[in-house]
């Protein structure tokens, strides 16, 4: 069986992590920072950048190995899968709702054979909304929005 850092099916194809995925989780430990789409079902939102204090790599979550999770100044953390082959299954996104963690994926399956400059692929990681995709998203998340969040939960 293989591990379950990735949370793949036994019969995944799955080779592990590569370059790319490495690469990207290196990049937002230094960047700390991450463009993140709208909020599903918020009238009129726009994307937002977000700061994190600081970013901690390949936590250890029951069974799981999370990419990064990286909380902002609140203390409200954020977990980031780097997806780069295949999407987080669906028993760690059950999870992640569990443990009442919002959580995105980082797509970036589309540069896997590229040839990309540094700052190309710090572009397309940290700025890039359209490569971000909410997995488990919670009003605890790390977001600007709060308030309009938590309006939203009281009507």
């Amino acid at each position: 069986m293989r591990s379950l850092d990735f949370a793949h099916k036994e019969d995944s194809k799955c080779g592990g992590e590569g370059n790319l995925h490495r690469y990207a989780k290196e990049i937002l430990f230094t960047e700390k920072r991450l463009t993140l789409p709208n909020l599903p079902f918020v009238p009129n939102n726009k994307t937002w950048t977000q700061e994190f204090e600081s970013v901690s790599l390949e936590v250890p979550l029951d069974k799981f190995k999370i990419d990064c999770i990286m909380p902002d100044d609140d203390k409200k953390k954020l977990a980031v899968e780097i997806v780069v082959g295949n999407s987080v299954e669906k028993i760690k996104r059950l999870m992640f709702k569990e443990k009442g963690l919002s959580a995105v994926e980082v797509y970036l399956t589309h540069l896997k054979h590229s040839i990309i400059s540094r700052e190309d692929l710090i572009q397309q990681i940290t700025n890039n909304p359209n490569n971000v995709k909410w997995i488990c998203l919670l009003y605890t998340s790390p977001s600007p929005r709060d308030a309009t969040l938590s309006g939203m939960a009281a009507s």
